[in-house]
Order: structure tokens, then C-alpha cells, then sequence
């Protein structure tokens, strides 16, 4: 089970009420915590253009393979 998966599965136990809220409070917090020490925030990534066509072809590439993923793994639970 890869980390993806992983993560779905926390998710889906999250909003089953299987995950205490408070857990769910404190995780977020620790890791916006270090992000904001880290100064993720302060620091833009981004430089020059971000919309560009490049830009918009690769998400709409990044968007149909995992439509795809998501249709097979559908059909795989029928």
C-alpha cells in the first residue's frame, strides 16, 4: 500500500467519524506548524508565468490519466 492509498483511506476513516476530530486537529496543526517555521509561506515558489499553455496542457494530461485510474479502480469494486 503506497502512501497515496494510504492517505485516502485516512481521509474516507476522517469523514466516516472513525478518526477522533480532535486527532484530525492536532495533525493539521503540527504540520502547518512546521510549515510556517520552515517559512513555506513567507517564500513564494512561483516565479514568471504560471498559467501558461504548457502549464495548462500538463494539468489537463495530469487530470485525464487519473480520471482514467479512477474509472478502472471503480470497475475493479463492481
Amino acid at each position: 500500500m503506497g502512501p497515496v492509498s494510504l492517505r485516502r483511506k485516512r481521509c474516507c476513516r476522517g469523514s466516516l467519524g472513525k478518526i477522533a476530530p480532535a486527532t484530525i486537529d492536532d495533525n493539521v496543526g503540527r504540520i502547518l506548524r512546521v510549515m510556517f517555521e520552515s517559512g513555506v509561506f513567507d517564500k513564494p515558489i512561483a516565479s514568471g508565468q504560471v498559467d501558461t499553455p504548457a502549464h495548462r496542457a500538463l494539468a489537463r494530461k495530469a487530470a485525464q490519466e487519473s480520471m482514467c485510474c479512477s474509472r478502472t479502480r471503480a470497475a475493479s469494486f463492481r
